[in-house]
């Protein structure tokens, strides 16, 4: 905007200044060009972090169709390590936008001993559905699909007992195979006390919802946020980019790891972490929760919150800390962190140098390669593994929809009752008539309302018919899947503990310590 002649000073001054501050946040901005938004806040990539709460039945159902899979492409640099695979990214629905934003693909040190199963938008008579990824044992090439399991008894560790380096499991049902003199019945296995490690998270026990049943996931051990790899910003497209064009999109911003433990979030109905700005109260009846809510709400065990709690137990202020942050960025919209790219470029070009690092909750990929306190070694990729890499991620959307086949049940036709001939007398063939077949009246979807979209995740739906029996499928070997277990260094985990025995009628009884040791008191 060029200022008029006869334009006051201070109007011109006030021009002057935004074209100023429009300059330098030009100059700071690093990110994406054609209309591509990043985001600072959003959907954390379900492979590199995803929540184990208890399902409630509460289907998360959005209205529309997600848009055919971006042809992605990894960076040209990854985290050095045989373990670290690409694992390509996906569509998720955004509430506030009303549409599908784009979760980047990301670079992740596969757990030991586990393959992944990705997550896939199943069709639903009243839209489309989430199905949750997970991480299977790799050395189990079956997936068994089991009927509902009862709701959990587990309400809170026992307060009376405290330990310095452990950390309480909760409890979960466990299914027991039917034998010659019973059938088959869910056992609860009580929770316990584990021996914490400062570089692995216990990923607890938990089951995943799916159309063909309940997947159970034993408890194994992961890496801590650091050390899982690289995950970049989600990002926004123009819809004529996805509907019109076909492009090739490359991630570069880097989610800073300390500010996903900052402000992070947990939507069990989405079956996400998330992370940014969820501070709003409408969020919370939306069905995001921060991720340090536990007590007293048995769907909100955050095994990566205990773990975090555990690492900071020499400060006993620090749980309290968290809730106090959220609660002033909940009563204050202007301590909220920002919602894009941009606009946290923008904040930071106002900020003193030594400060901006509070705001930057992202870095271009080249600046977190260069970065001298950084602990993650990186490589360079070469045309054919960077190739390599991006094939990696076409099988891997292949196998979304192989997994979408297994696990739709098949529609079995209704038998037609045969009709017998009534036994009428000869008639003259003038005289004969031909029966038409009785119409058959359609089927009419049920009425529902018009639903908005940020509504859309709370219709509630019935679960998937439940199975009295559990049900195998042997389904083909993921794209993704670890190496040979080392038997020492980094990459070996700690022995997996031996788990409370299960009782199909359990009574209330100390917790028990499953690797021994003695109690420590605070």
């Amino acid at each position: 905007m060029i200022p008029r002649p006869f334009a006051s000073p201070l109007l011109m001054a006030a021009v002057l200044g935004g074209a100023v501050a429009c300059a330098l946040a030009a100059s700071a901005y690093d990110g994406y060009d054609d209309g591509i938004e990043a985001l600072t806040r959003g959907p954390i990539h379900e492979a590199f972090a995803h929540p184990v709460s208890p399902d409630d039945g509460d289907r998360y159902i959005v209205p529309q169709r997600p848009p055919d899979p971006i042809d992605e492409l990894p960076p040209d640099v990854k985290p050095a390590g045989d373990n670290i695979v690409w694992i390509s990214g996906y569509w998720l629905y955004d509430d506030d936008f009303g549409d599908f934003v784009w979760i980047s693909g990301c670079w992740r040190a596969v757990p030991p001993g586990r393959s992944w199963i990705p997550g896939y938008w199943r069709e639903t008579a009243s839209g489309h559905e989430w199905i949750a990824g997970f991480w299977k044992d790799a050395d189990t090439r079956k997936i068994v699909y089991l009927p509902q399991p009862p709701e959990t008894l587990e309400q809170a560790p026992p307060s009376a007992v405290a330990y310095e380096d452990r950390v309480w499991v909760e409890g979960t049902w466990v299914w027991q195979p039917a034998t010659l003199f019973r059938s088959g019945r869910y056992a609860w296995r009580p929770g316990f006390w584990l021996q914490a490690r400062p570089d692995w998270i216990w990923v607890p026990a938990h089951y995943v919802l799916t159309p063909h049943g309940y997947v159970f996931v034993d408890g194994y051990w992961d890496y801590t946020l650091e050390r899982r790899g690289t995950v970049f910003l989600p990002v926004r497209f123009p819809q004529r980019t996805y509907v019109q064009t076909r492009i090739r999109f490359s991630p570069s911003l880097v989610i800073e790891i300390g500010f996903l433990t900052r402000d992070l979030f947990c939507s069990p109905r989405r079956h996400h972490y998330f992370f940014g700005d969820y501070h709003a109260v409408q969020y919370v009846t939306a069905g995001y929760h921060p991720w340090f809510e536990q007590s007293g709400r048995k769907r909100s065990y955050d095994h990566i919150f205990v773990h975090e709690q555990w690492r900071h137990r020499d400060d006993h202020a620090w749980a309290q800390k968290q809730k106090s942050d959220y609660e002033r960025r909940r009563d204050h919209s202007e301590e909220r962190p920002p919602r894009t790219y941009r606009e946290m470029e923008a904040r930071a070009a106002q900020r003193p140098e030594p400060e901006r690092k509070d705001v930057r909750a992202a870095r271009p990929l080249k600046d977190v390669v260069q970065a001298k306190e950084s602990r993650v070694t990186f490589e360079k990729l070469d045309p054919q593994r960077r190739e390599e890499a991006a094939s990696r991620g076409g099988k891997l959307g292949t196998y979304r929809e192989e997994r979408s086949r297994w696990e739709t049940p098949a529609k079995q036709p209704e038998p037609t009752p045969t009709r017998k001939p009534e036994a009428t007398p000869a008639r003259k063939p003038e005289a004969t008539q031909t029966r038409q077949p009785e119409p058959t009246p359609a089927r009419q979807p049920e009425a529902t309302p018009a639903r908005q979209p940020e509504a859309a995740g709370r219709q509630s739906q019935a679960a998937p018919a439940s199975r009295e029996k559990p049900h195998t499928v042997r389904p083909p070997e993921s794209p993704v899947v670890s190496g040979p277990r080392r038997a020492g260094g980094a990459a070996a985990p700690p022995a997996t503990p031996a788990m409370p025995k299960a009782n199909p009628k359990p009574n209330p009884r100390e917790p028990r310590e499953p690797d021994g040791g003695r109690r420590g008191r605070r």
